[in-house]
């Protein structure tokens, strides 16, 4: 049996995606990052997923936990959930996404084998899942993350083939 795609998230970059681009105040992180755990612990249990948040600080450092089933891990001072992240995929980089908006901590990730989605594509991945309490479509409010169809842009052309490994890690989400 293959083990299960590991996601990786660099969860103070997926909060600001989550609050409209920025990080909102410092008294209201910890309910952010407990409905963000929660949110991830929802997308892990649809898609199948390993998940793991990685937080700066906030922790007793360099302390994990565990909530939902989202291994929660806070890396201490801050700047140091980059180099978490990176050591988490330095371990196991093949069959591993991460979700970052920080594009150095990205190419690294992908220069080690990893496949990389931005925080907005996953928050967009996320919030387009069935809501757990069964909310019809015309209860959920209109266009906060409107559904695009498919457009043809420009010439066909197969991508390389490292680029259709990456993209196919990426759709599994």
């Amino acid at each position: 049996m293959a083990l299960a795609t590991h996601l990786i998230v660099d969860g103070y970059n997926l909060i600001g995606e989550k609050c409209g681009g920025r990080l909102p105040p410092f008294w209201e992180l910890e309910g952010q990052r407990k409905s963000l755990v929660w949110a991830l612990g929802w997308f892990k249990k649809v898609r199948g997923l390993r998940v793991t948040v990685v937080f700066d600080g906030a922790g007793a450092g360099d302390s994990e936990e565990s909530f939902w089933g989202v291994k929660v891990v806070y890396a201490g001072g801050k700047g140091k959930a980059d180099g978490a992240i990176e050591a988490l995929v330095r371990k196991a980089p093949h069959g591993t996404i991460v979700a970052t908006s920080d594009g150095s901590v990205a190419k690294r990730c992908r220069d080690m084998g990893a496949a990389t989605i931005s925080s907005r594509e996953l928050w967009r991945k996320i919030s387009s899942l069935e809501s757990p309490w069964g909310m019809e479509d015309g209860d959920e409010e209109e266009g906060v993350f409107p559904r695009r169809g498919t457009e043809k842009r420009g010439p066909a052309r197969r991508a390389p083939k490292r680029e259709r490994r990456h993209r196919r890690r990426i759709n599994k989400l």
